[in-house]
């Protein structure tokens, strides 16, 4: 059975001409490899897959306007500036937004726009609410456990999102923040 799906796959890579095979270093252009330098070394190692993805990021960066690439450039240090925790957190928050329906993307998109539109100490009071929220959920997920039960509540939230806004999740948006409000400048690299 496996064989018969990767000679189904193969045939269907050959046939179909949009599909094309991931390009080793070498078969980059030099425009390309300039703005990938930094995967030099261990591009070929990449799994096709990566590659392929990176190449068409590349691409999709190189069609951006001048401003649209200097906010993504922005959004990237402060990315980098994150701690790894924080950036594994926000690429959960991003794989979950990707695989919300559209009406539950379109919903998080205007719960963020709003919360963009909020004054700094109406922002900083939602903040606190939610972690202090978080926390009550937190104590009653532990009583739960004592008590034999799995705590967990189903009225307490769901995972499309929907009581994230007061973090920004910001996952489909704007990864500036780091979805907490918080100023990347005051994150460390937490020794990495």
């Amino acid at each position: 059975m496996k064989r018969q799906a990767m000679l189904l796959a193969t045939l269907l890579i050959s046939v179909n001409p949009n599909v094309q095979a991931a390009p080793v270093w070498d078969e980059l252009n030099a425009k390309q490899q300039a703005a990938l330098s930094r995967f030099e070394s261990q591009w070929n190692t990449l799994s096709e897959d990566r590659r392929n993805s990176i190449v068409l990021g590349l691409e999709r960066f190189n069609t951006f306007s001048d401003e649209e690439r200097q906010r993504v450039q922005i959004q990237y240090r402060r990315f980098q500036n994150l701690s790894r925790e924080d950036q594994d957190e926000l690429r959960t928050q991003f794989l979950r937004f990707q695989n919300m329906d559209e009406e539950s993307k379109e919903r998080l998109r205007r719960q963020y726009e709003s919360y963009k539109n909020k004054s700094d100490s109406e922002r900083a009071e939602l903040r606190r609410r939610f972690e202090r929220e978080r926390g009550e959920r937190g104590e009653r997920g532990e009583r739960g456990e004592r008590d034999g039960r799995d705590g967990n509540d189903s009225g307490s939230r769901n995972d499309s999102g929907n009581n994230n806004n007061s973090r920004g999740n910001n996952s489909g948006n704007d990864n500036s923040g780091g979805g907490r409000g918080n100023n990347s400048g005051n994150n460390s690299r937490n020794g990495r």
